[in-house]
């Protein structure tokens, strides 16, 4: 198993990180029967997917954040300017330090649903109402998610 996951702790398709969970059992005694031991082992799949689920979730955000990045240097240099201004607005409100890291990763993601956007819409100026529409739909698929981090 160990080998299996050192085998994906690299491996990616397209821009996104692979990631895998494994489970199993030893069949030790004659009476126990391989539907005992496959759902032991389905078990601790399980048990590995829970485990690392938040992991894995932070390691896909960044990779796609990361992408976008790539693809337009403009948009890190944005995504760490709101950054860096909603952490003076929490310092400004005396928010509590977690509660300003929580506003600093939200405001440092918040344009990460550009990277569906076809790079021709992400350097234009002005926008058709078409091409604002598909930005607004690219913004709420991933609501959802920055309201876990």
């Amino acid at each position: 198993m160990s080998q299996i996951r050192s085998g994906f702790s690299n491996a990616r398709i397209e821009a996104i990180k692979c990631s895998i969970s494994l489970g199993s059992d030893t069949k030790e005694t004659a009476d126990t029967s391989l539907e005992e031991i496959i759902a032991n082992a389905e078990n601790e799949m399980y048990k590995d997917k829970t485990m690392n689920r938040t992991s894995v979730d932070k390691d896909i955000i960044g990779t796609i954040i990361e992408t976008l990045h790539l693809k337009d240097p403009k948009e890190k240099q944005h995504s760490m300017a709101v950054r860096e201004l909603c952490s003076k607005v929490g310092h400004a409100l005396h928010l509590p330090e977690p509660e300003i890291e929580k506003l600093k990763r939200v405001a440092y993601l918040h344009d990460i649903g550009k990277i569906v956007l076809d790079d021709g819409i992400l350097s234009k100026e002005k926008l058709t109402d078409e091409e604002f529409e598909k930005m607004e739909a690219a913004f709420c698929c991933w609501i959802p998610y920055l309201k876990s981090f």
